[in-house]
């Protein structure tokens, strides 16, 4: 029997593309970047609340050359694990599938390519993996490792949302009508996902994408999010002023955005003193009780209460 043609993308590059190597020079919207712009624009209009991670401007940044994130050892031993459990998930992947009632998995190849869809100049997408089916049909794969705190996403009828529209991105990529995608996680496999190609999403994230692209290639930043990976991108991209300037500057922001700013300061210092009298109170009462007692640390419902050498209270 022959084989079927793999995919209907364009190859960009072949090689390792799970390192920081020359493969990122052929990337453009991935797969994993159409979320962090999908989650942007919920929030934009107001449909869920700040995203923690995601970030249009940083993207931009990225894909400009002008910002690579730097790991902390513990967050690029996580990347790196899930790098090589890959490996691991291709193994096991026609076992996993057939214990789960899924026949016909005849292999699983590593994916290594960079694809660029040949319809949408902005695309591509870098599937894990390939698995050959008895008939001759490649299927796409992804790979994805997690510990017992994602468990709980993992565990109903459908992917996780963050990992649906990279799924979706992938099927418009590669022109496949379905793809599967398999979790580690917990130090557990989770179900064998079979994602079939949305139609009427996918042409919500072709919108949101083009808009980006038509802005990126006319050198125009995205608006910020606001959130904290914005904030340690900034101290990573420029250096911190230490001299005092002769004159101060005025801001460049609109006054809507001033009046705004000025609003939301003083309603945060009006809810501080709404809470910080009781705690205050509080504070004064339990020292009282720890200095009568002789004690420099007590315990408060779970809280640790220590008085320092000058007799200040602290609570963590």
């Amino acid at each position: 029997m022959g084989y079927m043609k793999k995919h209907n993308a364009k190859i960009l590059f072949t090689g390792n593309t799970s390192d920081q190597g020359q493969w990122l020079k052929h990337r453009k919207i991935g797969a994993s970047a159409i979320h962090n712009l999908i989650e942007a624009d919920r929030y934009k209009k107001g449909l869920i609340d700040k995203p923690e991670y995601s970030s249009p401007w940083i993207l931009y940044q990225e894909l400009k050359g002008l910002y690579q994130p730097t790991f902390t050892d513990y967050m690029q031993d996580k990347l790196d694990f899930g790098h090589f459990a890959e490996d691991f998930i291709r193994a096991k992947f026609k076992d996993v599938a057939e214990r789960q009632g899924i026949t016909g998995v005849k292999e699983v190849t590593a994916g290594e390519e960079v694809l660029g869809s040949t319809e949408h100049d902005f695309m591509t997408c870098t599937p894990d993996g390939w698995v050959l089916m008895s008939n001759g049909e490649y299927i796409p794969l992804e790979c994805k490792t997690g510990d017992s705190f994602q468990w709980a996403e993992w565990s109903g009828d459908t992917v996780p949302d963050k990992y649906y529209s990279q799924c979706q991105w992938i099927l418009e990529c590669t022109d496949k009508p379905f793809m599967f995608i398999l979790g580690w996680i917990n130090n557990r496999f989770t179900k064998v996902f079979t994602v079939e190609k949305d139609e009427k999403f996918i042409q919500i994230m072709l919108e949101i994408a083009r808009d980006f692209w038509k802005k990126f290639v006319a050198n125009i930043e995205p608006e910020m999010v606001g959130n904290k990976v914005e904030a340690d991108a900034l101290g990573e991209l420029y250096i911190i002023p230490q001299k005092e300037p002769e004159k101060i500057e005025d801001t460049s922001l609109e006054p809507e955005a001033i009046a705004l700013l000025q609003k939301s300061l003083q309603e945060l210092k009006d809810i501080e003193k709404e809470i910080k009298r009781p705690a205050e109170s509080l504070k004064i009462k339990i020292k009282k009780e720890m200095l009568s007692k002789g004690l420099k640390i007590m315990n408060v419902g779970g809280l640790t209460a220590k008085l320092d050498s000058r007799g200040y209270l602290k609570l963590a």
